[in-house]
């Protein structure tokens, strides 16, 4: 009878830890790095937040790009320690609409990859919320573990500097960022 009864138990934790992990999986599979069509608000919220924006350059067929986003990118988004340290969004470069730039203008997909200079995918830049760097980009993907290192450190790096540059500015700037 004991023998019977840990055996339940032990088939109900299997059965919830099975459980668990299949949720996981597809909470994993649905969660997605967030093309924008507009830095402007994208800036606005990460001016509110107080946090760096990293733009992934990315292209439709770009099986690097769906590497980084699947082993890096989106890994960052499920874990919430990283809301308050970054913004992710992607442009994807083949893409022939508009979007708004950090300024409010809308400027054609080509302009905007043009103006800076990506000339491979993926490419990953860190914005403050005007839309300036705040570190060097990240070009192309490497190891995936000691890539994964790589990107936590420039997150960290661009938050810190962001934050810098708000101390350094006078009160009335720093209301206004976000607000270009």
């Amino acid at each position: 009878m004991r023998c019977r009864t840990h055996i339940l138990v032990i088939l109900t934790l299997l059965t919830t830890l099975l459980a668990v992990v299949a949720s996981v999986r597809a909470a994993e599979r649905n969660v997605q790095v967030r093309t924008t069509v507009d830095l402007r608000a994208d800036a606005r919220l990460a001016a509110k937040r107080g946090v760096p924006v990293l733009l992934e350059f990315s292209a439709s067929t770009c099986s690097y790009c769906e590497l980084l986003e699947s082993e890096i990118l989106r890994p960052i988004l499920l874990n919430g320690g990283y809301t308050n340290k970054v913004l992710i969004r992607k442009v994807v470069i083949d893409d022939a609409s508009e979007l708004r730039d950090f300024d409010g203008r809308k400027v054609s997909m080509d302009d905007f990859v043009q103006r800076h200079n990506i000339m491979v995918t993926p490419t990953m830049l860190f914005f403050d919320p005007r839309g300036h760097e705040l570190v060097p980009r990240m070009v192309g993907i490497n190891t995936i573990d000691f890539f994964a290192g790589e990107v936590d450190q420039a997150i960290d790096t661009a938050l810190t500097k962001l934050h810098a540059h708000h101390a350094a500015l006078p009160p009335e700037q720093v209301a206004s960022v976000g607000n270009p």
